[in-house]
């Protein structure tokens, strides 16, 4: 599979255009040679598992036409390391992480109103949030913990940095609290949520 490139049209023989609108649910489930994949700015959505434990998947660019990335999209890409998501997504679903265990940053853009309960879960190697969005008006529950083997219990992924529109701090420090676990508070000591300065 190596570098997937999704176009925003694609010809038949008789070299008729068709406009390539969204990636199918499972479209590319545990593809494990894949490993970049570009998608283009006619795609719309991307659905359910898309790109499920594709496991060698190292960076991901996300066109701006996506609207939504569904269930699962991404999660168990476990060598994914680079994610650009485009200023179209409004919705960031229901574990469309979950266990990137590779993914150390990722930066949020301006057009996301939600992120799903365990988008980001098991990302142990994630160190930097970056919310561009000053829209965001849910996270949902357990989104950004890890499991924790010792306690057999979700725990607040350690070390991570939010870094949040001016202004919006203690807004976003509860909006992303609920994404902390079972306590939904803020985990002092662990985290830290920083204002991007203009």
């Amino acid at each position: 599979d190596g570098n997937v490139i999704i176009p925003e049209y694609v010809k038949d023989a008789n070299g008729d255009r068709y406009a390539v609108t969204s990636i199918y649910d499972r479209a590319f489930y545990a593809r494990d040679r894949l490993a970049s994949v570009k998608i283009g700015n006619g795609v719309t959505s991307i659905g359910e598992f898309a790109f499920y434990s594709c496991s060698s998947l190292g960076s991901v660019t996300i066109g701006n036409g996506v609207e939504s990335i569904d269930y699962r999209a991404f999660s168990g890409c476990s060598s994914l390391g680079s994610v650009t998501i485009g200023n179209g997504v409004t919705s960031i679903g229901n574990y469309a992480f979950c266990d990137c265990s590779s993914l150390a940053s990722v930066e949020i853009p301006d057009s996301v109103t939600t992120i799903g309960a365990y988008a980001f879960y098991k990302c142990t190697s994630l160190t930097s949030v970056t919310i561009n969005s000053d829209k965001l008006s849910s996270v949902g529950e357990y989104a950004f913990v890890y499991w924790n083997d010792s306690e057999n219990a979700c725990k607040p992924i350690l070390n991570l940095t939010f870094y949040v529109p001016s202004g919006k701090e203690e807004d976003y420090k509860v909006k992303i609290a609920n994404g902390a676990g079972k306590s939904k508070t803020w985990p002092d000591g662990v985290w830290k949520i920083t204002e991007i300065s203009e």
